[in-house]
């Protein structure tokens, strides 16, 4: 089952979050680890927060295991908080041309069966979602049934401009959001098949 990882590390800094993978030798989507479907590291004023979708949770723990731990100890990444949701929807390529922004939110009161409702009359999520004006979207499932959302934007407007023509009242509809938006440093995207 594939599965959504968020990883927040306050204090990190692009430069380590570099160092750590010139080690693994991760440069572009040819090398990247087995079983990593796609990746987002971003910045904001507290640090490093990097959202991944995995084919499954033994592929991430390989990874871990093999890779990374080293790689974050040796580039003197600090520690961070890491957070594991099943994945419910992913569009790894929308018609999003640019992607700058991560849209990063984890709606109150909004659960899984709400937001598949809701998708089912957005255009937008129609088919493969091809046409979905996020570069990226995905949905996972946390363990009280409601969801967490990241999405790749080429900006905050664009966000805002499908969210007021696709939800007559985006609060309304997606509870307290209280987005998070953050910068894209890396994106590594080497799967274009939906999961």
């Amino acid at each position: 089952m594939p599965i959504m990882l968020v990883i927040d590390v306050p204090g990190g800094t692009t430069a380590q979050y570099d160092r750590a993978n010139e080690l693994m030798g991760i440069h572009d989507d040819s090398s990247v680890p087995e079983g990593l479907i796609h990746h987002v590291a971003t910045v904001d004023d507290d640090g490093i927060v990097v959202v991944d979708i995995w084919e499954s949770q033994a592929a991430l723990d390989r990874f871990f295991e093999t890779q990374l731990g080293a790689a974050l100890q040796e580039a003197g990444v600090p520690p961070a908080t890491t957070r594991v949701f099943p994945v419910h929807h992913v569009i790894p390529r929308g018609a999003g041309q640019e992607a700058n922004v991560l849209l990063l939110v984890e709606p109150d009161g909004f659960d899984v069966t709400a937001y598949d409702a809701l998708t089912e009359q957005l255009d937008a999520h129609a088919g493969d979602g091809g046409n979905h004006p996020a570069a990226f979207h995905s949905v996972g499932l946390k363990d009280d049934g409601e969801i967490i959302v990241a999405d790749l934007w080429g900006s905050t407007d664009e966000f805002y401009a499908f969210a007021r023509e696709n939800l007559a009242d985006p609060a309304e509809q997606l509870g307290e959001m209280k987005p998070r938006f953050l910068r894209v440093h890396n994106r590594l995207a080497p799967v274009a098949a939906a999961v």
